[in-house]
């Protein structure tokens, strides 16, 4: 299995001596290493880090019979044993959960009487996923469809931004290890079309229309496709935005799909696409006081504000890091948080069209502060996922 390490730490020879006459080097802080699957017993040592201190016996082999000293060592392919989820009895706890989740009580109402995104696919065109957690909290088996339109590898989705494991964990993490998403149980369809930050928009807008059309192509249902993306009005040829609508409104008509799309994060007035179409449900952020978030797009094509600040969610492995989850902000953020939510609606209203849930969503929405520049800002109202309000 492979190992990361949380500090510094030194390499032995053996473990029968703990001078340095034992010591070949130094394996550094967030280096990933091969071991072998099972520890084995060794020196109780002691050593401290950053203001912390810890003590343990627990040794690593790897090759050459190398060993290395377990206190600052966490796995990455296995960091605990799966538990099962005793949905009667759960309640929201702040470690494995977003604070969304508390805030609109999912834990205790919606996913104990059963709404937890059964039988629903979420679309996610972005990143791709980091395949750490496809044995953790994405498994491998969720996801019903997959493509690479990034380069000639088609069916490689490894997420080498980060951006898209996030996006995927808030909305369909299982809970069974480290995180809950807002869809616990929903199925997910991953279109890769982002592959590095910074990408030229030209070039994304050509692998959103490619994913588009693989999506309307596809024989499985898409109750819900979450664009956590962003593409500048102005960067944009206007066959690119014409084909863009074309898709986007085929999807919805063909597929009856429910398409929730970023508004963007540039501190102002600014138009970006796909949200600016009028079939997508355009998602922006709010904190904790439900405040828009400051770095948050304006303008009047901004439909709908929801948790979007600091919520807790899978990580990419980009730079191995040595946490299996992280933190995300931003109108991405808020854009999956909202498709998971869309997920558990269109699961409570099986009979409602997808537009018929985007209308609901708006129409029961609640007035927040004042936006300047708009009338007023509408947040999620979270009664809707109430079933007594059904």
């Amino acid at each position: 299995m492979k190992i990361v390490f949380q500090a510094n730490t030194k390499i032995r020879e053996n473990l029968d001596h703990m001078d340095d006459s034992t010591v070949l080097g130094i394996v550094r802080q967030g280096q990933i290493v091969e071991v072998e699957a099972l520890p084995v017993p060794g020196p109780n040592l002691r050593d401290s880090y950053n203001g912390e201190t810890r003590t343990s016996d627990v040794w690593y082999r790897g090759e050459n019979n190398w060993y290395y000293w377990g206190g600052w060592v966490k796995s990455v392919e296995k960091l605990g044993p799966r538990q099962d989820i005793d949905w009667n009895q759960l309640k929201y706890r702040e470690q494995n959960m977003n604070w969304a989740i508390g805030d609109f009580n999912l834990a205790e109402q919606a996913w104990r009487k059963g709404i937890r995104g059964k039988d629903m696919n979420v679309a996610i065109l972005d990143s791709g996923i980091a395949p750490r957690h496809f044995k953790q909290d994405l498994p491998e088996n969720i996801i019903l469809a997959r493509k690479n339109f990034t380069d000639d590898q088609p069916s490689d989705i490894k997420d080498t931004v980060g951006h898209g494991t996030q996006c995927a964990g808030l909305i369909a993490a299982r809970g069974n290890y480290d995180i809950f998403g807002m869809a616990p149980e929903a199925n997910l369809i991953i279109g890769k079309i982002l592959r590095r930050k910074g990408t030229n928009h030209k070039k994304v807008a050509e692998d959103l229309i490619a994913a588009l059309e693989w999506l309307i192509g596809l024989d499985n249902p898409i109750h819900v496709l979450s664009l956590s993306i962003s593409l500048d009005k102005g960067s944009l040829y206007e066959d690119q935005i014409k084909s863009l609508e074309t898709l986007i409104r085929k999807l919805v008509d063909k597929k009856d799909t429910l398409i929730v799309a970023a508004v963007g994060n540039s501190s102002g007035f600014a138009e970006f696409y796909p949200a600016l179409f009028q079939e997508c449900l355009s998602a922006g952020g709010y904190d904790r006081n439900k405040r828009i978030l400051a770095d948050s797009t304006i303008n009047p094509k901004l439909d709908l504000l929801v948790p979007g600040h600091d919520l807790l969610t899978t990580s990419g492995d980009v730079d191995q890091t040595i946490e299996i989850t992280n933190r995300m902000s931003g109108s991405s953020s808020a854009t999956a948080l909202l498709s998971g939510l869309a997920c558990l609606l269109r699961q409570m209203h099986p009979h409602l069209s997808a537009g018929e849930i985007r209308e609901k969503i708006l129409r029961e929405a609640i007035d927040g502060e004042p936006i300047e520049g708009l009338p007023t800002s509408r947040l999620f109202n979270p009664l809707l996922l109430e079933i007594n309000h059904m």
